[in-house]
C-alpha cells in the first residue's frame, strides 16, 4: 500500500512535474507570444499615429496658405513652415515603420507624389499673394482641381489607416485569444503569469483608449477645417452682407458641432448691435440670443464654456440655460479699425470652446471682418462712381460752354494777332529806314570829326582836341547803336542775308582779335586762344566775325584790369563749337536767360550800365540764323564762359585759305 501510495504520490508527482513542466512551458510561449503581439500593436499605433499627425500637418498647411491668401498676414507662413516640416517628418516615418508591411510601401510613393503636388499649389497660391495678386491666388485655391487632390490624399490616408486598423483589429483579437489562455493558465500555473496578463492588459486598454482619444481629435479637427473651408469659400462667392452672413451661421452649425450662430452689427446711424443674421434654431429665433455682455463691450472676445458654473457675473445666465446654451464664444468684427460687430457661436454642451476651436473661431472672425470691408470699400467705389459721373456731366457742360467762349476770344486774338503782325511789319520798315537816315549825316559828322583830329583844316589847341575826342566817342556809339539797330531790324524783318562759304577758322579770330587788341592793351588784359591753324568753317565769314566780336569786346569789357580772357575752337558732333572765357565779375543766375534780350545791360564792377543792349540779342539772333546755338555758364566773381555752335562738317574744301 505504501508502494502504491509512494507510486502513487510519485506518479502524482511527476504528474504534477509534467503539469509543471507543460504549463510552464504553455505559459513561457504564451508569454512570449502576448508580448510579440503587444510589440506588433504599438507598432500598428505608431503607424496610424504618424498617419494622424500626417493627416493634422496637411491641415494646417491647408490653413496657413488660406490664411495667408485671404488676409496676408505674415505669421499664417511660419505655421506653414512648421506644418510642412512635419509632413516631411510623418513620411520618412511611415517609411521606416511600414517596412513589415508591402501593401503600406507601394501606396507611400504616390501618397508622396500627392503630397508634392498638394504643397507646389501652397507655394503657387503663396507667391501670387506676395505678388499683391489676390485674386489669382483665390482663384487657385478655389479650384476644384486642388479640392479633388486634397480628397484624393485624405482617401489614401483614410485607406492605409483602415489597412492598419484592420491589422490592429486582428493583431488585437490574437492578442486577447493569447491572453484567455495565459489566463487560464496563470489561473492554474502561477501568480507570475496572472501579473504579466494583468500588465499587457492593462497597456492595451491604455492603447486603446489612447486610440480613440486620437481619433476624437481627428473628427474635430475635420469638422474644424470643414466650417472653415465652407466658411472661406463662402466669402468668396457671396458680395453681398446679409446673404453671407446668413451662410455662414448655417455652415457654423451645418455638422451639429455647434447649436446655434448668431451676427449682430453695428448700426450706422443709432450706434446699436443690430441682429442680421441667424442659424435656424427655433429657441434662438422667438427669444433672442443669449448676450453675456450689452454690445459686445470692450473685451475682443468672451469665452464661457460652462454657463451654469462661470463664477463671472454673466448678463441673462438664466435665459442661456433655457435656451440649451452650455457653452458660448462671442467675437468682435471690425471694419475700418472699427467695432463693427459680434459673431457669436453657442454650443450645447460645456468645454466646448477649446482652444485649437477658439483660434479657428478667430480666425472665421477676422475674415469676415476682412469681408465687410471689402464691401464696404465697393460701396464707397460705387458712391464715388455716381460722383464721378455727375461731375463727368457739370464739367462737359462748361466745356461746351468755355470751348464756345474760347473760339471767341481765339478769332479775336487771330485779328489782334495779324494787327501786331502788320505793326512789327511797319516797326521794322520804320527802324530800317530811320537807320539809314541817321547813318548818312552820322558818316559824315564823323568824317570831319576825323578831319579835325587829324589837324588836316589847321592846329587845335588842347582844349579843342579834348571836346573832338568826346563828340568822336559820343558820335561813334552813336554810329554803332544805329549799326546794331539796323541789323536787328533786317533780322526781324527776314531781310538778312547770309553768305555762306569755306575759309580759314584761325584768320577770322585774327583779323577780330587785332581789332580789339587797342582795348585789351589798355586794360592790360591777357588774351589766348586755341584753334587749330588748318581748321576751315563753313558760315559766313563777315557774320562770324561780327559774333565773335561782340563776345570778346563783351568779355574784355567786364573783366577787370590784368584779367585774362580766353577763345578756343573744337570740332565734334558735326559742328564747331567755339567758347569764350573770362575771369570777370559774371553774371547773376537770374539775368543769365535776360542778357539775350533786346536792351538788356549788363553792369560792371562800378555798377554803370555800359553798351546798348543789343550785342547779345544780334550775337544770339546771327548765330541761329545759322543753325547753331549759344548758352553761358557763369557763377558771380568767378567769369564767364560763352559757347556756340556753327553746324559745319569736319571737311576742307578745296582753295580754302589755310
Amino acid at each position: 500500500m505504501w508502494l502504491l501510495r509512494e507510486k502513487t504520490i510519485v506518479g502524482a508527482f511527476v504528474i504534477a512535474v509534467a503539469v509543471l513542466g507543460v504549463l510552464g512551458a504553455a505559459s513561457y510561449r504564451t508569454t512570449q507570444g502576448l508580448l510579440d503581439a503587444e510589440a506588433l500593436v504599438v507598432h500598428t499605433h505608431d503607424v496610424i499615429d504618424s498617419l494622424d499627425d500626417l493627416s493634422t500637418d496637411i491641415t494646417a498647411v491647408e490653413s496657413a496658405a488660406r490664411g495667408f491668401v485671404l488676409t496676408g498676414e505674415q505669421s499664417y507662413l511660419a505655421d506653414d513652415s512648421t506644418a510642412r516640416s512635419g509632413i516631411e517628418q510623418e513620411l520618412a516615418n511611415l517609411q521606416r515603420l511600414t517596412t513589415d508591411n508591402p501593401a503600406q510601401q507601394r501606396m507611400l510613393p504616390e501618397l508622396s507624389r500627392q503630397l508634392t503636388e498638394k504643397l507646389a499649389l501652397h507655394e503657387q497660391m503663396i507667391d501670387l499673394r506676395r505678388r499683391n495678386d489676390p485674386q489669382g491666388a483665390v482663384n487657385v485655391m478655389t479650384a476644384g482641381s486642388r479640392h479633388r487632390l486634397m480628397a484624393d490624399i485624405q482617401n489614401r490616408i483614410d485607406q492605409m489607416q483602415d489597412d492598419e486598423t484592420k491589422l490592429l483589429q486582428a493583431r488585437t483579437a490574437a492578442a486577447r485569444d493569447d491572453a484567455q489562455l495565459l489566463t487560464g493558465i496563470l489561473i492554474v500555473g502561477s501568480l507570475l503569469s496572472l501579473s504579466i496578463l494583468s500588465a499587457v492588459f492593462l497597456h492595451l486598454v491604455s492603447e486603446v483608449r489612447r486610440r480613440r482619444a486620437s481619433e476624437l481629435r481627428l473628427h474635430r479637427v475635420n469638422q474644424l477645417f470643414y466650417i472653415l473651408s465652407q466658411c472661406n469659400q463662402t466669402i468668396v462667392r457671396i458680395g453681398e452682407v446679409a446673404p453671407l452672413l446668413n451662410k455662414v451661421c448655417a455652415i457654423t452649425v451645418e455638422r451639429r458641432f455647434f447649436k446655434a450662430a448668431w451676427v449682430g452689427l453695428v448700426d450706422d446711424e443709432t450706434g446699436e448691435l443690430q441682429p442680421v443674421a441667424s442659424s435656424d434654431d427655433p429657441s434662438l429665433r422667438f427669444a433672442g440670443p443669449w448676450m453675456p455682455f450689452p454690445n459686445g463691450g470692450d473685451e475682443p472676445s468672451f469665452i464661457c464654456n460652462d454657463v451654469a458654473s462661470d463664477l463671472r457675473e454673466l448678463h441673462d445666465r438664466e435665459k442661456a440655460l433655457r435656451q440649451g446654451i452650455r457653452s458660448a464664444g462671442i467675437f468682435r468684427l471690425h471694419k475700418f479699425g472699427k467695432f463693427a460687430g459680434l459673431f457669436c457661436v453657442y454650443a450645447a454642451d460645456p468645454n466646448v470652446f477649446e482652444h485649437d476651436i477658439v483660434a479657428l473661431l478667430k480666425e472665421i472672425t477676422d475674415d469676415l471682418s476682412f469681408a465687410l470691408q471689402n464691401m464696404e470699400h465697393e460701396r464707397i467705389r460705387r458712391h464715388a462712381e455716381e460722383e464721378v459721373r455727375h461731375l463727368n456731366q457739370v464739367l462737359e457742360f462748361r466745356i461746351q460752354e468755355r470751348t464756345g467762349e474760347l473760339a471767341k476770344l481765339n478769332a479775336e486774338l487771330e485779328e489782334r494777332n495779324k494787327e501786331l503782325a502788320r505793326a512789327s511789319q511797319l516797326k521794322s520798315e520804320f527802324v530800317s529806314r530811320m537807320s539809314h537816315e541817321l547813318r548818312t549825316p552820322l558818316n559824315a559828322v564823323t568824317g570831319y570829326l576825323d578831319l579835325l583830329a587829324e589837324e588836316s583844316a589847321g592846329e587845335l589847341n588842347g582844349k579843342q582836341k579834348r571836346y573832338v575826342g568826346h563828340v568822336r566817342t559820343g558820335a561813334g556809339h552813336l554810329l554803332e547803336l544805329v549799326n546794331e539797330v539796323l541789323d536787328l531790324s533786317k533780322i526781324e524783318a527776314g531781310r538778312i542775308q547770309l553768305y555762306l562759304d569755306w575759309f580759314n577758322a584761325a584768320d577770322a579770330l585774327l583779323e577780330v582779335l587785332a581789332s580789339t587788341q587797342p582795348l585789351a592793351a589798355t586794360r592790360n588784359i591777357s588774351v589766348e586762344y586755341v584753334v587749330d591753324q588748318a581748321m576751315v568753317i563753313y558760315a559766313d565769314r563777315l557774320r562770324l566775325k561780327q559774333i565773335l566780336y561782340n563776345l570778346i569786346s563783351n568779355a574784355l569789357k567786364f573783366t577787370p584790369e590784368q584779367g585774362k580772357v580766353r577763345i578756343e575752337f573744337t570740332h565734334r558732333d558735326d559742328s564747331v563749337h567755339i567758347s569764350v572765357w573770362d575771369n570777370g565779375i559774371g553774371i547773376p543766375p537770374e539775368e543769365q536767360q535776360a542778357i539775350f534780350d533786346e536792351f538788356h545791360q549788363g553792369i560792371t564792377t562800378k555798377g554803370v550800365k555800359e553798351g546798348t543792349g543789343l550785342g547779345l540779342a544780334i550775337t544770339k539772333r546771327l548765330i541761329e540764323q545759322h543753325q547753331g546755338k549759344i548758352w553761358v555758364k557763369s557763377e558771380p566773381g568767378s567769369g564767364s564762359q560763352f559757347t556756340f555752335t556753327i553746324p559745319s562738317p569736319p571737311v576742307r574744301a578745296a582753295g580754302a585759305e589755310v
